[in-house]
């Protein structure tokens, strides 16, 4: 049986699962929608499937099963709600909500749902982090340490509604708490903006347990793009490169 699925929001990241889904097994895609007409349009003839300017034609057609929401953070509580009120698993790109009562809020409805809700962490699924994830399973390099990541480049002019920690380093966090396998004593940062309306970049140090540290540096300053995350353990050191895998 097939899962259908409707996308709402048809701009990059829009564009990038209701390409998925047409190359998914299993998956129908039977709808997409956007507050711009001519997204909508654009990406539903490209699929061939229906298309709207109206997010209700796919958050309450009891014909979709999923929902993939792929619009600015600050719609993301209002759509997901709406859509799991309706009985509609939810696949929410990060940052989840604009701040933690609103995650709450979506996951207490996801409950009384009964229904599925999850966050776009793609960089987790990133053959080389799942490598990361299987040697430090292993032990390779015995007891992790120290973290550093660098996620840093030009702004990629499609973000109005964050700053580079929701936008970028959100996934360092991620994936660094994940390797260490508990949540920080302790957080610190600098931040700053330069040429942009929120934060552009942004250094955070995070404690742990044990004395164990990761350093996360972000921004959308940088001309050359990188995307690496050094892991260092008591007995061996794994290098990661996000963009090569």
């Amino acid at each position: 049986m097939e899962v259908k699925v409707g996308v709402v929001g048809c701009g990059s990241w829009g564009r990038n699962h209701a390409r998925v889904y047409k190359e998914l097994p299993g998956v129908e895609l039977v709808g997409v929608a956007d507050l711009n007409p001519a997204a909508a349009r654009e990406v539903g003839e490209r699929y061939g499937v229906p298309y709207y300017a109206d997010s209700g034609k796919i958050l309450t057609d009891p014909g979709v099963q999923l929902v993939s929401i792929c619009t600015p953070t600050i719609t993301h509580t209002e759509l997901g709600l709406k859509a799991l009120e309706n009985g509609k698993h939810v696949l929410v790109e990060k940052p989840m909500a604009s701040n933690v009562a609103e995650a709450e809020d979506l996951i207490r409805a996801a409950e009384r749902s009964h229904r599925w809700l999850t966050v776009g962490f793609v960089e987790r699924f990133n053959p080389a982090v799942q490598e990361a994830y299987r040697r430090v399973a292993a032990a390779e390099i015995g007891d992790v340490i120290l973290a550093h990541s660098r996620r840093v480049s030009r702004s990629p002019g499609r973000i109005g509604d964050v700053g580079v920690v929701k936008d970028l380093a959100i996934h360092d966090v991620d994936i660094i708490n994940h390797l260490i396998g508990v949540m920080p004593e302790s957080v610190s940062a600098v931040a700053g903006r330069i040429r942009h309306r929120y934060e552009d970049y942004a250094n955070i140090n995070m404690l742990y347990e044990d004395d164990r540290n990761a350093f996360v540096e972000t921004n959308w300053l940088t001309p050359r793009r990188i995307r690496t995350l050094t892991v260092t353990g008591t007995e061996g050191i794994i290098n990661v490169e996000y963009t090569t895998q």
